[in-house]
């Protein structure tokens, strides 16, 4: 039983002897890792101030068989200055509107059942109720920075109605998708837009 005992008092001594042998210790500051970076700011265009749209004043019965008032068109100016060197062309997005047409928004003061329709430079009316809007894309100045497009403004009168006299008021809201690949799929053709190299 002595030999016994004797061994364990061995094997404890042992084992004690090398947790003691396993030394950890830190030497602060050894070695760095610099690590640069930069946020920059997204690219993008400054939107010009846009002119509000005055259209004339037309009686009831002045619309043509196509129920657009039969008056020269308000044209719509947008254009971008100051665009970022990295970005090729601008996707305007006009937002769907529920409707073909914008709505009147006025509804007190006596309003008329008369919309307003948007047309493309071709002066064809731009549908505006589509699940998916059709994106106009225009390149990039690189002269001087800058886009452009043209749009037009019309009353519009309700298909298989006549119009009613009031006031109107309506506004046209849209999305600014930029780029920076030189051509860009699945957009409306340019000729839908105006030429900015006109500028």
């Amino acid at each position: 039983m002595n030999k016994n005992l004797l061994s364990i008092l061995i094997l404890s001594t042992a084992f004690l002897s090398t947790q003691a042998n396993a030394v950890e210790y830190i030497e602060n500051g050894v070695g760095v890792v610099e690590i640069n970076g930069r946020v920059i700011a997204s690219p993008k265009c400054e939107l010009q101030a846009i002119a509000p749209i005055q259209l004339p004043n037309i009686q009831i019965n002045d619309f043509t068989n196509t129920n657009l008032a039969n008056i020269e068109e308000g044209q719509i100016n947008i254009h971008f200055e100051n665009c970022t060197n990295e970005l090729e062309n601008i996707k305007l997005r006009i937002q769907n509107q529920g409707k073909s047409t914008l709505e009147n928004k006025v509804v007190e003061n006596n309003p008329s059942n008369v919309s307003i329709a948007i047309l493309n430079t071709d002066k064809a009316i731009l549908d505006l109720s589509q699940e998916n809007p059709a994106a106009f894309k225009t390149n990039i100045n690189q002269h001087n920075d800058s886009a452009s497009y043209t749009f037009f403004a019309n009353y519009k009168k309700p298909d298989q109605e006549e119009a009613t006299a009031g006031q109107i008021k309506a506004s046209l809201n849209f999305d600014v998708i930029y780029s920076d690949v030189a051509d860009v799929a699945d957009v409306a053709d340019v000729a839908d837009v105006a030429d900015d190299k006109n500028g």
